[in-house]
């Protein structure tokens, strides 16, 4: 069993709930007109790719060079029971709410039937594959294959996919004379192409996308005894770098957010992935052990809640725009800064008070449905 590593635990937990404020801003009716609220906005943009170097280090620095089949099939099945049968199992829930009428209550994400079923039809022509018809069982199935269904789903087959080439990952990074080569090219293509957009239904691009981070992560793993004391006198320059990539998103560009496009069209330099990019280096150069570990503790409690918040806190964010649509109607009151914090602290909150009700019930042998 390795170290804990405190740094990684504070690195996730501040990974997870940055995500899950992300996909409060509709929650919140978060406001963000004036520059100081893009810049925020902005800031708490694209931490999925943190989510995905995690993955990419702890990949290695768990499970070792993948380099037999015997490694790379436990590998796989070990990822299948944490990252696939709770996509499945979660995904079924909230496609059980979809189709209820009852749970329609936000058309942006919910009614997606009728241009889904367009993408889906096109994507059925492109591929030749016509005679499948068009329903709701084949539509749940082409949901599933692209994460389309819910917004926090959407990069998880493409996290699969790179789970799938990781070996194929690892001979590269390991190299010697190419590591630095791939990964410079990658980063490259990452900022060129930019993330997918959130309906576009292609986990190639995504995978593409998040290749650089995740192969990344192996890396920083794979050295990290070489690049610690090299990159630890620079963390402070680093969170300013992350910073300021933020500032000049708000100020030189039109994006707010992430910046998402089609893969074969031009959209500029994705500058959250720089943003990212620093803000990776800033918490693989912290220091591995921590003095305040009242601090430490609260942050690998949720770390270690982080698949869980992750899987789960889309089910509670439908079931408090349900209940905001109760008690507001179609009234739109527009919160700011302060009622965003609130609602995603009160999301985490009830997403871990959710996954242990359901680690109970599910019990220990099928609590990992949840990702606990």
């Amino acid at each position: 069993m390795i170290k804990r590593i405190e740094s990684m635990d504070i690195f996730r937990a501040t990974a997870i709930v940055m995500i899950v404020v992300s996909h409060c801003f509709d929650l919140s009716y978060y406001n963000h007109t004036l520059p100081l609220e893009n810049f925020m906005k902005n800031l708490m943009a694209n931490w999925s790719a943190c989510f995905i170097f995690i993955s990419g280090y702890f990949s290695y620095l768990i499970d070792g060079k993948i380099d037999n089949w015997t490694k790379y099939r436990l590998f796989i099945k070990k990822k299948s029971k944490r990252i696939l049968l709770p996509y499945l199992f979660c995904s079924f829930i909230i496609i059980a709410f979809k189709l209820d009428p009852a749970f329609h209550i936000r058309p942006d994400w919910w009614h997606q039937y009728t241009p889904n079923m367009v993408g889906f039809s096109h994507w059925l022509n492109d591929f030749h594959l016509t005679f499948i018809p068009l329903n709701q069982v084949s539509m749940i199935f082409w949901q599933l294959c692209t994460g389309v269904h819910a917004v926090p789903y959407w990069f998880i087959p493409s996290l699969l996919i790179l789970i799938f080439i990781t070996p194929l990952i690892q001979k590269i990074v390991f190299s010697k004379n190419y590591s630095l080569l791939f990964l410079t090219t990658l980063f490259t293509v990452s900022i060129l192409i930019q993330r997918p957009l959130i309906w576009s239904s292609n986990p190639l691009h995504s995978a593409i996308y998040f290749c650089f981070f995740y192969s990344l992560g192996i890396y920083f793993a794979f050295k990290k005894d070489y690049l610690f004391p090299i990159i630890k006198p620079y963390t402070s320059y680093f969170l300013v770098l992350a910073i300021l990539f933020s500032v000049l998103q708000t100020y030189i560009t039109s994006t707010v957010g992430n910046y998402a496009k089609d893969i074969l069209t031009w959209g500029g330099l994705d500058l959250t992935a720089f943003q990212k990019f620093f803000t990776i280096c800033f918490f693989a150069s912290l220091p591995t052990t921590f003095t305040n570990k009242k601090w430490v503790a609260r942050s690998q409690y949720v770390a270690f809640y982080s698949f869980a918040i992750f899987f789960l806190h889309e089910i509670i964010i439908d079931l408090f725009f349900k209940l905001r649509f109760f008690i507001y109607g179609r009234e739109i009151i527009y919160g700011n800064i302060g009622s965003l914090l609130l609602t995603s602290v009160l999301v985490v909150s009830s997403a871990i008070l959710l996954a242990k009700i359901l680690a109970v019930i599910l019990s220990h042998r099928f609590k990992h449905l949840i990702g606990v």
